[in-house]
């Protein structure tokens, strides 16, 4: 007797056919759950990361940067690993794509040196917008010798900058002497250069970024003059306002 009622207590009312459906419902659901958290479809390796676009920058040091090894792709923020990304010297802007099964394309656009910076004895590259990375071999011809770091700019962000001021005066020397190849640059003399000449070398001091485009205008002419006149002037001097001074 004590048995019958217990099993009339505990019996289960006979189950409908909504009733299985949502427990069949409920029942795919943790299986699909399931899935997504264990598959190894749903997490990414380094193997199935690609990197594209890079030059200087190793693809390395792309997935160190992204540090994404073994993550769950619903994890992934593909901003904040593009973030990341850009935070490396050579790298301008990066764009991340996430995929399934789990793979994940990275596009980078990296600076474009422009000119080599001696600071201080130390070497580096510098793109149009100053922006300072390290020198790696090669690199462009152009080289600016600063013994002093006097076209450096402190930045908040980037520790330093090259000054966008020298960077337009080497514009204007490039446009009217693309040949040159070696710029000083120092807070006593303020640019020079060396030019080369068949009967040697000649010595231009251009003097301060203040009035240059003017004062670079005139040199030129006073080459022309020179080998009209069939001499040589081993230095030529632009660093004054309103006078030209050769030495032969």
């Amino acid at each position: 007797m004590v048995l019958r009622q217990w099993r009339r207590r505990w019996a289960l009312p006979p189950l409908g056919r909504a009733q299985l459906l949502s427990l069949g419902l409920i029942g795919v659901v943790i299986a699909l759950l399931a899935f997504v958290g264990m598959s190894s479809w749903f997490y990414l390796y380094d193997e199935a990361i690609q990197v594209e676009g890079c030059r200087y920058t190793p693809r390395e040091d792309v997935l160190q940067a992204a540090q994404v090894e073994g993550w769950h792709i619903f994890f992934i923020d593909p901003r904040e690993i593009a973030q990341r990304v850009e935070a490396l010297p050579y790298v301008r802007r990066a764009h991340v794509r996430i995929g399934f099964p789990a793979r994940m394309w990275i596009t980078v656009e990296e600076r474009t040196p422009v000119l080599r910076w001696e600071r201080k004895g130390t070497l580096f590259w510098v793109d149009k917008e100053g922006h300072v990375m390290p020198a790696r071999e090669g690199g462009p011809p152009l080289l600016v010798v600063d013994p002093e770091g006097a076209a450096t700019v402190e930045d908040a962000e980037e520790g330093i900058r090259f000054d966008p001021y020298v960077l337009t005066a080497l514009d204007e020397v490039h446009a009217i002497l693309p040949e040159v190849s070696t710029i000083y640059y120092d807070t006593s003399t303020g640019l020079r250069f060396v030019l080369k000449d068949n009967a040697g070398d000649i010595q231009v001091y251009l003097g301060t970024l203040m009035g240059l485009e003017e004062r670079l205008s005139r040199l030129p002419q006073v080459l022309k003059e020179m080998r009209a006149r069939g001499t040589h002037f081993r230095l030529i001097d632009l660093s004054h306002p309103e006078e030209v001074v050769v030495l032969p």
